[in-house]
């Protein structure tokens, strides 16, 4: 049976928190792929949320507001530390990066960030994704 989840909130606010080593590595390389125009904004970057799915480990670098016009930057596939496929995605809003948000490529429930070194291939979705 499927767990439903969309009574939970979409952004947790957390206590502000610099990127890890593995969220920053992971932002450089998303920016690296297409980005570029965003990078000043990268070491400037600071946690103030997370998902409130408590599956994914999506992270907000703004406090989410309901009728954000938000836009990919850049996504990738990889997998994650239990060899399972996720995708990452960069987002920003207005021209400033809002969140790093993953999710499972292949529905699987648990989702890790995916490991750099190991990443499956760009994705190419539709823009109506």
């Amino acid at each position: 049976m499927k767990t439903d989840y969309s009574w939970r909130p979409y952004f947790i606010a957390t206590q502000e928190r610099p990127l890890s080593h593995e969220e920053y590595s992971l932002v450089e390389q998303l920016l690296n792929i297409n980005g570029e125009q965003f990078r000043g904004q990268l070491s400037e970057l600071v946690v103030v949320g997370r998902c409130g799915c408590e599956i994914c480990p999506t992270i907000f670098f703004v406090p989410y507001k309901s009728g954000n016009d938000e836009q990919k930057v850049s996504e990738l596939a990889g997998f994650d530390s239990n060899h399972q496929s996720v995708v990452a995605v960069l987002i920003q809003d207005g021209g400033v990066l809002t969140q790093l948000e993953f999710y499972s490529a292949d529905g699987h429930q648990s989702v890790g960030i995916p490991i750099i070194g190991k990443t499956a291939a760009n994705v190419d979705h539709d823009e109506s994704d």
